[in-house]
């Protein structure tokens, strides 16, 4: 339910988001599996279902915003490009990463550019938002 909230507020509010509907729709998918497999790891439902809650709020927040503040700097957008292929093993860091795309990408691409110029190690980034280094990538995983 929140998933279809989410999306008719995207489409009310904004109809240029057009990565990030995808990757809502086909996220339960990959996040159910996920939490059901972890929750073998505690014997408590309590205890599984606290660090499942805060683990992905942590990754949503905080692992994201890292990724993405270290792929604007010059000096780790590389290493931050290879780490942000690890994230996306975790089901919740696509959420908030291509949101993060919706809304920089054009930034994001003129920092590659101006980088790969004056001597930067990224690889140079699309414009587009269903790019593999992009979006895309996160649909994909």
């Amino acid at each position: 339910m929140l998933v279809i909230v989410t999306i008719a507020c995207f489409i009310g509010f904004d109809p240029f988001i057009s990565a990030s509907i995808p990757v809502f729709i086909i996220w339960p998918l990959a996040i159910v599996p996920f939490i059901y497999g972890f929750a073998f790891f505690f014997e408590k439902a309590g205890t599984a279902q606290f660090f499942i809650i805060f683990s992905q709020i942590f990754i949503m927040l905080c692992i994201t915003s890292i990724v993405h503040s270290l792929r604007q700097l010059s000096e780790t957008e590389y290493a931050a490009d290879v780490l942000m292929w690890f994230c996306r093993l975790l089901p919740s860091y696509p959420i908030a990463n291509t949101l993060f795309v919706e809304a920089s990408c054009k930034t994001l691409f003129e920092l590659r550019n101006y980088t790969k110029d004056h001597g930067g190690t990224a690889v140079h980034n699309d414009l587009s938002p269903w790019h593999i280094r992009n979006s895309m990538g996160d649909f994909m995983m």
